[in-house]
């Protein structure tokens, strides 16, 4: 049975606290979950407004693969804020792998539109799309909080508006 996208987002912060968060204080853990989620959930964005998608486990393989990579080639040390870091090693794979990404999802789905509309049906049948919920996570992750109400103006200043 296929994983939701829900419970390997889940996994995949689990595997950062293990790998990255081990003996710091549990207070930076908590301040960076939703940053981490941020990152995490960023590549579905960039994959919808391409109008792509991927399997949720592709989608891990590619997260993992960036994180591996950090655990390897990254000097931890240096690493002042690691959300900030992750996000940019995340944006980075899509800069280097995402174009040939891309284009491989989107012959798959061409295809696979192809032989739906040739069997007959008017539309084809999607389950819910992984990267449609991931995506509109991200955009939940990314509202900012509301700004704070101005200072009414004081009344005996005039204004030009």
């Amino acid at each position: 049975m296929p994983q939701a996208p829900e419970s390997l987002v889940a996994d995949l912060l689990a595997e950062l606290g293990r790998r990255f968060y081990q003996g710091k204080p549990v207070k930076v853990w908590m301040q960076d979950q939703k940053p981490l989620l941020l990152a995490l959930t960023w590549p579905a964005g960039w994959l919808q407004q391409r109008g792509v998608s991927l399997p949720v486990a592709r989608y891990g393989e590619i997260l993992r693969e960036v994180i591996s990579g950090i655990g390897t080639h990254g000097d931890l040390a240096k690493i002042e804020h690691f959300p900030s870091y992750l996000l940019h090693c995340v944006r980075l794979w899509f800069v280097h792998h995402g174009e040939d990404l891309y284009y491989r999802q989107k012959s798959i789905r061409d295809a696979i539109d192809l032989a739906v509309l040739q069997r007959g049906s008017a539309q084809p049948a999607s389950a819910l799309d992984p990267i449609e919920a991931l995506a509109a996570a991200h955009r939940v992750l990314a509202t900012r909080k509301r700004p704070a109400k101005t200072r009414p103006v004081d009344s005996g200043q005039t204004t030009f508006f």
